[in-house]
């Protein structure tokens, strides 16, 4: 099961998400010592729905699952290259969570080259 592909790029879910984002508690992922380089990244050990990862000499916490058929997308610890790969279908993203490629998507609402 997977969502419309719709509700990837709505505006107003967008607004919904960062809204409930915003008005939620914080709570404790881990520290900066866990991903000391750029690249090194380590899975939440309590979530695996979550990693930590140095991105640009930063700590720097993302989803571990692909937006696509949510697949787990990394385990344990590493060191990752300049993109993030998913090894369901391929879709990759950029260190700091953004979409890079979704293999077969190129043309869809939302979707462009690049």
């Amino acid at each position: 099961m997977s969502l419309p592909l719709a509700a990837y790029v709505d505006e107003q879910l967008l607004r919904i998400e960062e809204r409930r984002l915003h008005e939620a508690e914080l709570a404790y992922a881990g520290h900066a010592r866990w991903v000391p380089a750029p690249g090194d990244f380590r899975a939440v050990p309590f979530d695996e729905s979550l990693v930590l990862l140095n991105h640009a000499g930063k700590p720097t916490l993302l989803d571990n699952v692909c937006a696509h058929r949510q697949a787990i997308l990394l385990e344990g610890t590493g060191q990752l290259g300049r993109v993030l790969t998913c090894p369901f279908h391929s879709w990759s993203y950029r260190l700091d969570g953004s979409l890079l490629n979704a293999p077969g998507m190129l043309g869809a609402p939302g979707m462009e080259e690049g």
